[in-house]
């Protein structure tokens, strides 16, 4: 699904339906590090696509109503989107879990451990993409699973930046008081 070379036209046609939904995104997660590091992650292919989003519910509820007209299969917690849905049953799931074709992306809508608009303000744009800041990626791959990330990044010759790995530590120092 990744092309080397700018962006696969499926993910500009999800741009457009999110854009038209009023929901600002970003990029992070694997693929977002695939985009920033072409060369070193050459060999991996992500096996998801994942977005942060920010909007009401509403607004989610019309994108996932939208999607499922134009053919993706919208789903939350293994079940399928119902145009009977209200605003309730988004509450608490988190992420949208959306396909079309080989294309599978997470977006994800309830994040108690990221500031939306500070991520937005530190964002970055590469090869057309509007990535999460390096730190934040790596924030959230570390409080997903820290050994796995750290595997990751040793694997790939990649670093972690110091600032995410502490603000992880700050978190779980929290977490254990």
């Amino acid at each position: 699904m990744f092309v080397k070379r700018g962006k696969p036209q499926i993910l500009h046609d999800l741009e457009a339906e999110l854009q038209r939904s009023s929901l600002a995104f970003l990029y992070f997660g694997s693929y977002a590090l695939k985009v920033m590091y072409t060369d070193k992650l050459a060999g991996f292919q992500p096996p998801d696509i994942d977005f942060l989003v920010q909007g009401r519910e509403e607004s989610l509820l019309s994108l996932a109503h939208s999607l499922t007209q134009k053919k993706w299969d919208v789903r939350v917690w293994g079940e399928r989107y119902s145009e009977e849905w209200s605003v309730d049953k988004l509450t608490g799931k988190w992420y949208l879990r959306i396909q079309k074709e080989d294309t599978l992306c997470d977006l994800s809508f309830e994040y108690p451990y990221l500031d939306f608009s500070e991520s937005f303000r530190n964002h970055q744009e590469i090869a057309e993409h509007k990535m999460c800041s390096l730190e934040d990626i790596w924030y959230l791959k570390q409080l997903k699973d820290k050994d796995a990330a750290r595997d990751f990044a040793e694997k790939y010759d990649l670093e972690i930046p110091p600032k995410s790995a502490f603000r992880v530590e700050q978190r779980e120092a929290k977490l254990s008081t």
